[in-house]
């Protein structure tokens, strides 16, 4: 079960309401939302996306393979979501065609962080063994930025200035 919070400030109050947006069947791993905050993208160990649509209140789920989701991040298009699911691979889903668009190959070990960065043209990922590779998502090539000792709890992107 999913509750979005919605938080609502009047001139002297503070009002924090939930609602009930979908249910899942296992645990939930990553919720994220569309650009425009219409859509609500989640996934866990039930091995499938589940997409809820906050205007007409229905959803739907696309099954993504043999692995749960770790994480969803949403495209600032609003047409893809990058997902990473236990494996080694980063994917690419096209949301209009409901499938994955690209596979982002590479990692020897599973996938446990990404991130998005210089107007969703560049993405950052992290594996299990500590490698951290930037990929080019137009063309889906790689390189290994460095490889850790551990895997960081969080992936951060500063844009060189130039």
């Amino acid at each position: 079960m999913e509750l979005i919070w919605d938080r609502l400030f009047g001139a002297e109050e503070f009002v924090t309401h939930a609602t009930l947006v979908d249910t899942h069947p296992l645990p939930v791993s990553s919720v994220a939302f569309s650009p425009d905050g219409r859509y609500i993208y989640s996934g866990g160990e039930a091995h499938e996306l589940r997409i809820y649509d906050r205007i007409s209140r229905t959803s739907t789920s696309d099954p993504i393979g043999a692995y749960k989701i770790y994480t969803i991040l949403a495209f600032a298009d609003g047409e893809r979501l990058a997902l990473i699911r236990g494996d080694g691979q980063v994917l690419i889903w096209g949301l209009p065609e409901r499938k994955v668009r690209r596979r982002l190959l590479g990692h020897k070990a599973p996938v446990r962080r990404i991130l998005l960065a210089d107007h969703d043209e560049t993405l950052i990922s992290q594996d299990e063994g500590g490698e951290v590779r930037i990929w080019d998502v137009r063309s889906g090539e790689s390189r290994v930025l460095a490889t850790m000792d551990d895997w960081a709890k969080t992936l951060e992107w500063h844009a060189p200035t130039r």
